[in-house]
């Protein structure tokens, strides 16, 4: 996914210089006020988080980033926001809220596909027979550009509402939209995946996330200290399932979620939320004693 989600009926002035503090109040916000939307901010240059609610309830977030989605919790990715973030929110019906915090997991289809006249049927027959959910972003000559969410292969209809923001919902408005597509053509923009697909990054996505703990590195060093296992809290391992004075292999990523390589590691009890770290590895990974990493087990 490496697009921007399509926006909905803004709920607050667009852009707003937000810091940590006042975004996590406008989720709040949005709790309390049993919206369907989602909340959007920058995390850093080039990354953006999006928080997902329905009828009020937390449904999804993730973060965008270089063309890759990751799941994540809505209070670490207000955390990461730190001061200034730009912030916007949209509104949307429940159903569109639902098929639009799958975005994370959406690729493109036919990047850049320009169609002709008739050719729009065409179209939607392949997001129908593959069962897509998604949505497609039309570009009509003369005109804004305009989305329409599918689920399972078939556009998202609401009954009383033509449209939120940016995406056509009403019936009328879309055979309207498909109308003139097809008579003149359009270029078309189209995040989409099958059902099947969908929830296997569903469920890697929330396992990884799941599984993920945060801790502070301790460089360790000495004679008896090991040159290529560090240590881990014991009751991590439980968490993972393991035995808690067993070994496993873990994924290390910085505060920013970058990759900084695999470990291996012991639990041991007491070590809390600090990770003891041959001093040799945690110089390589470019972190002080002072940073906050991510850790979870790495897939055999």
């Amino acid at each position: 996914m490496n697009t921007h989600l399509p926006k909905g009926t803004p709920f607050m002035p667009e852009e707003l210089s937000l810091n940590s503090v006042d975004l996590a109040s406008a989720w709040a916000n949005l709790q309390a006020a049993g919206c369907s939307g989602y909340l959007r901010f920058d995390t850093a240059p080039q990354r953006r988080a999006y928080l997902f609610l329905q009828n009020g309830k937390p449904l999804r977030a993730f973060e965008l980033r270089a063309g890759e989605a990751r799941l994540n919790t809505p209070e670490r990715l207000i955390e990461l926001a730190g001061d200034g973030a730009r912030t916007c929110s949209y509104l949307l019906s429940p159903r569109l809220a639902e098929t639009l915090a799958l975005g994370f997991a959406f690729h493109e289809l036919h990047p850049g596909r320009k169609i002709s006249q008739k050719e729009l049927k065409g179209v939607l027959d392949e997001l129908e027979s593959g069962k897509q959910s998604g949505f497609v972003r039309f570009s009509v000559p003369g005109g804004e550009d305009v989305t329409v969410a599918f689920q399972s292969g078939e556009p998202v209809n609401e009954s009383f509402v033509s449209s939120y923001g940016e995406v056509v919902c009403g019936r009328e408005a879309i055979t309207a939209l498909f109308d003139g597509v097809h008579a003149q053509g359009a270029a078309l923009h189209i995040y989409a995946e099958s059902a099947a697909e969908l929830a296997s990054r569903v469920q890697q996505g929330e396992e990884n996330l799941a599984r993920t703990r945060f801790v502070t590195p301790k460089g360790a060093s000495g004679f008896f200290a090991s040159k290529d296992t560090a240590k881990v809290e014991g009751e991590f391992l439980r968490d993972w399932g393991l035995q808690p004075k067993g070994t496993v292999t873990l994924q290390v990523e910085d505060a920013d979620g970058k990759l900084l390589g695999t470990v291996k590691a012991q639990g041991t009890p007491g070590k809390g939320e600090q990770m003891e770290v041959p001093a040799k590895i945690l110089a390589s990974w470019g972190v002080s004693e002072s940073d906050r990493l991510a850790v979870f087990p790495a897939r055999a």
